[in-house]
């Protein structure tokens, strides 16, 4: 369990900056994509708003899936 505590700890660091990357990069792009009351405007500023959280999130859920896991052997 300590690896693999280690692991979600670094996935959830690389996780962290790939979020901000690409909430950054996407802060330049939105303008490019269509009107504001647009969906694919509105869908790419969804994932830009919430991409730093669904990182983390899913770091952690592989950590709870991991430990469910090692504790049923």
């Amino acid at each position: 369990m300590f690896g693999t505590t280690i692991h979600a700890a670094v996935s959830a660091a690389f996780g962290a900056v790939l979020g901000a990357f690409l909430s950054f990069i996407l802060g330049y792009l939105l303008p490019f994509l269509g009107p504001h009351d647009g969906l694919l405007f509105r869908s790419f500023q969804g994932v830009s708003d919430h991409a730093l959280l669904a990182m983390i999130v899913s770091s952690l859920l592989f950590l709870v899936a991991r430990a469910v896991t090692e504790a049923s052997y």
